[in-house]
């Protein structure tokens, strides 16, 4: 994962995008230095794909065993979702047989979202320019993924 960074380099600066607030006006990059945890890392999306590969145990690291257990459920959330290390887990297709992890964010004229289903090592990462909430489309895309009569869902 070469083009993921804290610090955008005047290279990286070339290569990204401007980003637009909710208005659909250009929007000033947040640079967050005291919380860069919470939200400061800049990815392209090659790297989030790399990211999601090594989530799904598609691409083997030594980070691999560490990742698989960033997965498993370490405190109850809201009745929708749970919450693992760094993820939230759910169901969002009341299927009782897929569990999505996920997460989503966003900054200054960005939002992002990246969700997988482990079982079918399938996922979806989505990169965008706007302050609008992109999390929907990525679930309405991994749904689309699951055919509802194979899951006995309503």
């Amino acid at each position: 994962m070469n083009s993921t960074v804290i610090k955008l380099t005047p290279e990286f600066k070339s290569r990204i995008a401007t980003g637009y607030d909710k208005k659909g006006l250009p929007a000033e990059n947040w640079d967050l230095s005291t919380l860069a945890g919470a939200g400061a890392l800049r990815s392209s999306t090659n790297d989030m794909l790399i990211y999601l590969g090594a989530n799904l145990g598609l691409i083997k690291t030594n980070l691999t065993p560490m990742m698989m257990k960033s997965h498993i459920q370490s405190a109850s959330g809201t009745p929708d979702y749970d919450i693992g290390l760094g993820w939230l887990l759910s169901d969002p297709f009341d299927t009782h047989d897929i569990q999505i992890v996920w997460h989503n964010g966003g900054t200054g004229g960005y939002s992002a979202f990246i969700g997988f289903e482990e079982k079918k090592k399938t996922g979806v990462v989505i990169l965008s320019n706007s302050a609008n909430d992109v999390s929907d489309i990525g679930f309405h895309i991994l749904e689309s993924r699951f055919p509802m009569n194979m899951y006995g869902a309503k």
